[in-house]
Protein backbone atom coordinates (compact mmCIF):
# COMPACT_ATOMS: atom_id res chain seq x y z
CA UNK A 1 0.00 0.00 0.00
CA UNK A 2 1.29 3.44 -0.88
CA UNK A 3 0.97 6.39 1.41
CA UNK A 4 0.83 9.92 0.10
CA UNK A 5 1.69 12.91 2.23
CA UNK A 6 1.79 16.57 1.35
CA UNK A 7 5.20 18.23 1.31
CA UNK A 8 4.09 20.77 3.91
CA UNK A 9 2.92 18.01 6.24
CA UNK A 10 6.17 16.10 5.78
CA UNK A 11 8.26 19.17 6.58
CA UNK A 12 6.16 19.78 9.70
CA UNK A 13 6.66 16.23 10.94
CA UNK A 14 10.43 16.10 10.52
CA UNK A 15 11.50 19.63 11.33
CA UNK A 16 15.24 20.18 11.65
CA UNK A 17 16.17 17.57 9.02
CA UNK A 18 17.88 18.28 5.69
CA UNK A 19 16.03 17.26 2.54
CA UNK A 20 17.39 16.48 -0.91
CA UNK A 21 14.99 17.28 -3.72
CA UNK A 22 15.44 15.22 -6.89
CA UNK A 23 18.51 13.41 -5.51
CA UNK A 24 19.22 11.53 -8.75
CA UNK A 25 18.83 14.52 -11.02
CA UNK A 26 21.37 17.09 -12.16
CA UNK A 27 18.86 19.62 -10.87
CA UNK A 28 18.85 18.29 -7.33
CA UNK A 29 18.78 20.72 -4.44
CA UNK A 30 19.53 20.48 -0.75
CA UNK A 31 17.04 22.16 1.56
CA UNK A 32 18.52 23.08 4.92
CA UNK A 33 16.31 23.40 8.03
CA UNK A 34 16.35 27.22 7.92
CA UNK A 35 15.06 27.23 4.33
CA UNK A 36 12.34 24.73 5.21
CA UNK A 37 11.24 26.87 8.15
CA UNK A 38 11.03 29.95 5.93
CA UNK A 39 8.91 27.97 3.46
CA UNK A 40 6.56 26.89 6.21
CA UNK A 41 6.09 30.28 7.83
CA UNK A 42 6.03 32.24 4.56
CA UNK A 43 9.05 34.45 5.29
CA UNK A 44 10.79 33.16 2.17
CA UNK A 45 8.56 35.54 0.19
CA UNK A 46 9.80 38.44 2.31
CA UNK A 47 13.35 37.39 1.43
CA UNK A 48 12.49 37.34 -2.27
CA UNK A 49 10.93 40.82 -1.99
CA UNK A 50 14.00 42.12 -0.16
CA UNK A 51 16.26 40.71 -2.87
CA UNK A 52 14.17 42.44 -5.54
CA UNK A 53 14.40 45.74 -3.65
CA UNK A 54 18.18 45.37 -3.32
CA UNK A 55 18.53 44.66 -7.04
CA UNK A 56 16.55 47.79 -7.94
CA UNK A 57 18.60 49.80 -5.46
CA UNK A 58 21.85 48.61 -7.08
CA UNK A 59 20.59 49.41 -10.58
CA UNK A 60 19.63 52.93 -9.49
CA UNK A 61 23.01 53.41 -7.85
CA UNK A 62 24.95 52.25 -10.92
CA UNK A 63 22.99 54.61 -13.15
CA UNK A 64 23.67 57.58 -10.86
CA UNK A 65 27.36 56.77 -10.40
CA UNK A 66 28.01 56.27 -14.11
CA UNK A 67 26.13 59.46 -14.97
CA UNK A 68 28.19 61.45 -12.45
CA UNK A 69 31.40 60.04 -13.93
CA UNK A 70 30.39 61.05 -17.44
CA UNK A 71 29.61 64.59 -16.29
CA UNK A 72 33.05 64.87 -14.69
CA UNK A 73 34.87 63.43 -17.70
CA UNK A 74 37.63 65.79 -18.80
CA UNK A 75 36.98 68.20 -15.94
CA UNK A 76 38.85 66.51 -13.08
CA UNK A 77 42.14 64.68 -12.73
CA UNK A 78 41.84 61.68 -10.42
CA UNK A 79 45.60 61.51 -9.89
CA UNK A 80 46.40 65.20 -10.01
CA UNK A 81 45.25 68.76 -9.69
CA UNK A 82 43.58 70.66 -12.53
CA UNK A 83 43.96 74.46 -12.31
CA UNK A 84 42.36 75.45 -15.62
CA UNK A 85 39.43 77.88 -15.55
CA UNK A 86 35.98 76.36 -15.87
CA UNK A 87 33.36 77.46 -18.36
CA UNK A 88 29.87 78.09 -16.88
CA UNK A 89 28.54 74.96 -18.59
CA UNK A 90 31.34 72.89 -17.05
CA UNK A 91 30.54 74.25 -13.60
CA UNK A 92 26.95 73.12 -14.08
CA UNK A 93 28.14 69.65 -15.07
CA UNK A 94 30.22 69.38 -11.91
CA UNK A 95 27.36 70.63 -9.76
CA UNK A 96 25.04 68.08 -11.37
CA UNK A 97 27.61 65.35 -10.72
CA UNK A 98 27.66 66.32 -7.04
CA UNK A 99 23.88 65.98 -6.91
CA UNK A 100 24.10 62.50 -8.44
CA UNK A 101 26.87 61.45 -6.04
CA UNK A 102 24.88 62.67 -3.05
CA UNK A 103 22.03 60.47 -4.27
CA UNK A 104 24.51 57.57 -4.50
CA UNK A 105 25.42 58.08 -0.86
CA UNK A 106 21.78 58.11 0.15
CA UNK A 107 21.57 54.60 -1.30
CA UNK A 108 24.95 53.38 0.00
CA UNK A 109 26.23 55.75 2.71
CA UNK A 110 29.68 54.11 3.00
CA UNK A 111 30.58 54.19 -0.69
CA UNK A 112 33.91 56.01 -0.35
CA UNK A 113 34.47 56.16 -4.12
CA UNK A 114 31.45 58.48 -4.42
CA UNK A 115 32.94 60.66 -1.69
CA UNK A 116 36.26 60.94 -3.53
CA UNK A 117 34.61 61.86 -6.83
CA UNK A 118 32.46 64.42 -5.05
CA UNK A 119 35.57 65.86 -3.38
CA UNK A 120 37.29 66.20 -6.77
CA UNK A 121 34.26 68.07 -8.12
CA UNK A 122 34.23 70.38 -5.09
CA UNK A 123 37.97 70.91 -5.57
CA UNK A 124 37.50 72.07 -9.17
CA UNK A 125 34.76 74.42 -7.98
CA UNK A 126 37.16 75.88 -5.37
CA UNK A 127 34.96 74.59 -2.55
CA UNK A 128 37.84 73.24 -0.51
CA UNK A 129 36.09 72.90 2.85
CA UNK A 130 33.42 70.71 1.25
CA UNK A 131 36.09 68.68 -0.56
CA UNK A 132 38.04 68.08 2.64
CA UNK A 133 34.87 67.04 4.48
CA UNK A 134 34.21 64.26 1.95
CA UNK A 135 37.83 63.11 1.93
CA UNK A 136 38.00 62.91 5.70
CA UNK A 137 35.01 60.58 5.79
CA UNK A 138 36.45 58.47 2.96
CA UNK A 139 39.79 58.32 4.79
CA UNK A 140 38.12 56.63 7.77
CA UNK A 141 36.29 54.13 5.57
CA UNK A 142 39.09 53.11 3.18
CA UNK A 143 42.26 52.30 5.10
CA UNK A 144 44.73 51.44 2.32
CA UNK A 145 44.30 53.85 -0.58
CA UNK A 146 47.06 56.50 -0.39
CA UNK A 147 45.31 58.80 -2.84
CA UNK A 148 42.66 59.80 -0.27
CA UNK A 149 45.01 61.27 2.39
CA UNK A 150 47.13 62.82 -0.38
CA UNK A 151 44.09 64.73 -1.65
CA UNK A 152 42.99 65.55 1.90
CA UNK A 153 46.41 67.06 2.54
CA UNK A 154 46.07 69.24 -0.56
CA UNK A 155 42.66 70.51 0.52
CA UNK A 156 43.84 71.19 4.09
CA UNK A 157 46.75 73.22 2.76
CA UNK A 158 44.33 75.18 0.58
CA UNK A 159 42.47 76.03 3.78
CA UNK A 160 45.76 77.01 5.48
CA UNK A 161 45.31 74.25 8.05
CA UNK A 162 48.97 73.24 8.27
CA UNK A 163 48.44 70.70 11.03
CA UNK A 164 45.89 68.78 9.00
CA UNK A 165 47.94 69.19 5.86
CA UNK A 166 50.95 67.58 7.54
CA UNK A 167 48.83 64.89 9.17
CA UNK A 168 47.37 63.74 5.89
CA UNK A 169 50.57 63.93 3.84
CA UNK A 170 52.21 61.80 6.54
CA UNK A 171 49.28 59.38 6.51
CA UNK A 172 49.64 59.05 2.74
CA UNK A 173 53.25 57.98 3.27
CA UNK A 174 52.19 55.42 5.86
CA UNK A 175 50.08 53.83 3.15
CA UNK A 176 52.77 54.04 0.45
CA UNK A 177 56.07 54.77 2.17
CA UNK A 178 58.46 54.82 -0.80
CA UNK A 179 56.41 56.86 -3.23
CA UNK A 180 58.68 59.69 -4.33
CA UNK A 181 55.80 62.01 -5.25
CA UNK A 182 54.29 61.62 -1.77
CA UNK A 183 57.70 62.21 -0.22
CA UNK A 184 58.15 65.39 -2.25
CA UNK A 185 54.68 66.65 -1.26
CA UNK A 186 55.32 65.95 2.41
CA UNK A 187 58.74 67.60 2.26
CA UNK A 188 57.21 70.77 0.81
CA UNK A 189 54.44 70.78 3.43
CA UNK A 190 57.08 70.49 6.14
CA UNK A 191 59.03 73.40 4.64
CA UNK A 192 55.91 75.59 4.50
CA UNK A 193 55.24 74.68 8.15
CA UNK A 194 58.82 75.71 9.07
CA UNK A 195 59.89 72.17 9.94
CA UNK A 196 63.12 72.49 8.01
CA UNK A 197 65.12 69.59 9.46
CA UNK A 198 62.32 67.11 8.77
CA UNK A 199 61.78 68.63 5.34
CA UNK A 200 65.43 68.17 4.42
CA UNK A 201 65.48 64.56 5.61
CA UNK A 202 62.28 63.72 3.72
CA UNK A 203 63.44 65.10 0.40
CA UNK A 204 66.80 63.38 0.87
CA UNK A 205 64.97 60.05 1.10
CA UNK A 206 63.05 60.82 -2.07
CA UNK A 207 66.23 61.75 -3.97
CA UNK A 208 67.94 58.58 -2.77
CA UNK A 209 65.07 56.48 -4.09
CA UNK A 210 64.95 58.26 -7.45
CA UNK A 211 67.97 60.51 -8.07
CA UNK A 212 66.80 61.74 -11.49
CA UNK A 213 63.35 62.96 -10.45
CA UNK A 214 63.42 66.59 -11.59
CA UNK A 215 60.43 67.70 -9.52
CA UNK A 216 62.02 66.50 -6.31
CA UNK A 217 65.38 67.95 -7.37
CA UNK A 218 63.64 71.30 -7.66
CA UNK A 219 62.04 70.83 -4.22
CA UNK A 220 65.47 69.95 -2.83
CA UNK A 221 66.87 73.18 -4.29
CA UNK A 222 64.08 75.23 -2.72
CA UNK A 223 64.60 73.60 0.68
CA UNK A 224 68.34 74.13 0.53
CA UNK A 225 67.89 77.77 -0.46
CA UNK A 226 65.43 78.48 2.36
CA UNK A 227 67.64 76.86 4.97
CA UNK A 228 70.68 78.77 3.70
CA UNK A 229 68.72 82.04 3.77
CA UNK A 230 69.11 82.57 0.04
CA UNK A 231 65.41 82.53 -0.81
CA UNK A 232 62.05 83.25 0.79
CA UNK A 233 60.08 80.48 2.37
CA UNK A 234 57.36 79.44 -0.11
CA UNK A 235 53.66 79.56 0.66
CA UNK A 236 51.23 76.87 -0.43
CA UNK A 237 49.96 79.22 -3.16
CA UNK A 238 53.51 79.40 -4.55
CA UNK A 239 53.61 75.61 -4.95
CA UNK A 240 50.47 75.36 -7.08
CA UNK A 241 51.10 78.22 -9.50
Amino acid sequence: MRYCIKGQDLFQVVKGVKFILNPYSVYGKELIPEEIESLLNGTIYDQLDAHDVEQKKMLAFNELFERAGKKQNGLILLDGYNRKDLAPTDKLKLEDSITDLKACLELFPNHWQSMVLMAKAFQRLDKHAEALEQLEVAFKLELENHFIPMEASLEAMHLKDLDKGLFYSEEALKRKSNDVALLGNHAMNLLIAQKDTESKATIAKAIKLQPNDQINRNIESIITGVIAGNRNRPTFEDTIK
